[in-house]
């Protein structure tokens, strides 16, 4: 039986630096996780909820669209969202035998330093010109009643040129689908392609990528890394048919795929039914060398499903990614009626149209593609000047992230519970591997898009003082 509003009791600190709409999306994923909030179960309509919440419909709707994006809810046309089936083996367990150092509360507090992956820098973002245009769109003569299923067609026809003048990728407008978040795509795609495929995804990989397989009920396995990407004999030993790559700047790790290995991926989809995903999922942002072509545009056979986003470049509060569908796939997702609605905002995708279209996002990445280089150097240079030769630094090329190896005789586990207690929130590398790390040290992931060059300095001051006893020299 459905429980009714006042069962839903989400504690919402409007006083934190946490946004509403992400402390709503974190308990109701913990209700899900946790089994409290069965599949199938209806969520409440996002108008009456954010009335008896008393916050804004948009908060609500950001939440939903994370749920959503990331597996954790199903959309019924004309009907609502409703909770997905989740794998049991996902549920939360209370965790067993803490290490002593990892058994302190982990509160967040309000001057803790956050290195964590997907943070952005939004005090640049041109909030006067995109309120403008979100106002011009919401102008009934401008606002359509309808939208197309696979995205607003002028928008699908930006993201074609800028991918193509920028990345190389070649496709039409209508090859282009916009959904509200990779995942959401992932899911959607993996329909067309089939659920009854083997999958096969880099590991350590993108987490939220195996929770949308996991999600689809597919089965994949993970393949590890050499020093070029992905292993091609181990995804033939897998007997993959599907391939999931993130080959401009390997998440997390950075390698940047080399051509060879480019060619031979591109190589193997040819024999017989098979797909490469090609998640690009940072590319914009690149400090070393000049960019190498898409895998997309360097296939000839028509195998590559290139996925994209605007969360690393804009806000990751749009929720819009989009992908580019290789003709055999297009042809079935026009001959099937019944796939999941993708649901993408039509305010924010006429909006962004508009923020592209007059040359405002092109101004905007560059700015953010200075801004963020500055960080970078700034996170480079202060490693290498607190601890030398203790800390190697990993995958500093591109993106808005690196890992650093700790040489060290803890674990990752208690580094990062040691950095806590400092104040300082970082990720292990252990969290994105289902295999043994490739590494023979902890490896770490520090995120620095959101921080300041000041709160780096401070972070890595943090750290050095937290690690001091714990280093190798």
């Amino acid at each position: 039986m459905n429980k009714s509003l006042h069962q839903l009791t989400p504690h919402l600190d409007r006083g934190a630096p946490t946004p509403l709409y992400q402390q709503l999306y974190t308990y109701l994923k913990h209700e899900i996780e946790t089994g409290r909030l069965p599949a199938n179960y209806r969520l409440p309509s996002k108008r009456k909820w954010s009335h008896y919440l008393k916050i804004s419909l948009t908060t609500m709707e950001n939440a939903y669209h994370q749920l959503h994006a990331e597996g954790y809810v199903m959309s019924r046309p004309r009907k609502g969202l409703f909770v997905a089936p989740i794998d049991k083996s996902l549920h939360l367990v209370p965790p067993t035998a803490p290490s002593r150092i990892a058994s302190h509360p982990r509160t967040t507090r309000s001057n803790d330093i956050h290195f964590h992956y997907g943070s952005v820098d939004f005090s640049h973002f041109p909030y006067e010109i995109w309120s403008r245009l979100t106002r011009q769109v919401l102008r009934k003569e401008n606002f359509p009643q309808e939208i197309d299923p696979f995205g607003d067609f002028s928008l699908r026809q930006e993201i074609a040129h800028y991918l193509y003048t920028s990345r190389g990728v070649s496709a039409s407008a209508e090859q282009v689908v916009v959904g509200p978040g990779t995942q959401s795509l992932i899911r959607w795609i993996s329909q067309l392609i089939g659920v009854d495929k083997t999958y096969a995804i880099e590991d350590p990989g993108y987490h939220r990528a195996k929770t949308a397989f996991t999600n689809m009920g597919v089965t994949y396995r993970p393949v590890p890394l050499d020093e070029d990407g992905i292993h091609l004999r181990s995804v033939e030993q897998n007997q993959a048919d599907v391939v999931y790559v993130t080959p401009s700047h390997q998440f997390p790790t950075g390698i940047v795929m080399p051509f060879a290995r480019r060619q031979a991926l591109l190589a193997w989809s040819t024999q017989g039914e098979r797909w490469i995903f090609e998640d690009d999922y940072d590319s914009e942002f690149r400090y070393k060398g000049q960019p190498i072509p898409s895998l997309q545009g360097m296939d000839r056979n028509q195998r590559v499903i290139y996925l994209g986003a605007f969360s690393k470049s804009i806000l990751n509060e749009l929720r819009l990614s989009y992908a580019v569908l290789p003709f055999p796939l297009l042809d079935r997702a026009h001959q099937h009626q019944d796939l999941e609605k993708l649901d993408a905002s039509r305010i924010n995708q006429l909006t962004l149209h508009a923020f592209m279209e007059q040359g405002h996002w092109q101004r905007h990445l560059n700015r953010m593609r200075t801004l963020y280089r500055k960080k970078h150097r700034t996170l480079i240079e202060t490693i290498k000047n607190t601890w030398n030769k203790s800390v190697t630094i990993i995958g500093q090329d591109a993106g808005l992230h690196l890992l650093i190896q700790v040489h060290s005789a803890h674990s990752e586990e208690d580094l990062v519970a040691m950095a806590h207690q400092a104040g300082v929130r970082i990720n292990p590398l252990s969290d994105y591997c289902s295999l043994p790390s490739p590494y023979p040290d902890p490896v770490l992931l520090l995120g620095y898009g959101g921080l300041s060059e000041d709160e780096i300095r401070e972070g890595i001051r943090r750290l050095q003082t937290a690690w001091s006893l714990s280093l190798s020299t």
